[in-house]
């Protein structure tokens, strides 16, 4: 009947105090790597389906639906806040994808079920979530990681997630310039680091 702090059952609701009951689902709490291996261990073929649904279901929550209310949301709570920082004079990196674990845990999700699936689209879309969230020659003092550590301490889960891409594409003898980016962009980091 419980659930964990970040989602609840219409069940918890009358069993728990609704100001303690996190929220989401969220992208943020994503994980399906335990799914894996309970099929792995088990055969459980529910499993393995909720662990392949789990990287389809993360794109919207990271990539949305593209839907005109979507777009309009996102003129409100994002590009507002873009227009405020330019006009302060701010650097931004224009990337599609936020440098945190929401962003690490779709793209590990997307690793799981190509882990499973063994289907190329899966990889496709890790290297192009890569892409779009930092790259080999980013000015990272102005990702400003180390100015607010507990609203940014999360990317470390991001580079995680790059480092499985990069296990994964030597393991499948893939070196290419989706692994090379990838390794540049991860080696920048952690040398930053």
């Amino acid at each position: 009947r419980h659930c964990t702090h970040r989602t609840f059952s219409k069940y918890h609701m009358e069993i728990d105090h609704v100001e303690q009951s996190g929220g989401g689902p969220g992208s943020e709490h994503c994980y399906s790597k335990g799914l894996k291996y309970y099929y792995w261990l088990t055969g459980n073929t529910t499993a393995k389906k909720t662990t392949i649904n789990l990287a389809k279901w993360a794109r919207y929550p990271n990539e949305g639906s593209n839907t005109l209310i979507e777009r309009l949301f996102s003129v409100i709570k994002h590009d507002l806040k873009k227009i405020k920082r330019i006009k302060n004079g701010e650097y931004l990196f224009n990337y599609q994808f936020p440098l945190n674990r929401g962003t690490g845990n779709y793209l590990s999700s997307l690793l799981e079920a190509y882990d499973l699936e063994r289907d190329k689209k899966y990889l496709d879309k890790a290297s192009s979530v890569i892409k779009s969230t930092i790259g080999p020659t980013d000015d990272i003092q102005y990702r400003q990681l180390m100015t607010d550590i507990e609203s940014f301490w999360h990317y470390t889960i991001f580079l995680q997630s790059v480092l499985l891409f990069i296990k994964t594409k030597e393991s499948e003898n893939e070196i290419d310039q989706d692994y090379q980016y990838a390794l540049q962009s991860f080696c920048h980091y952690t040398q930053w680091l």
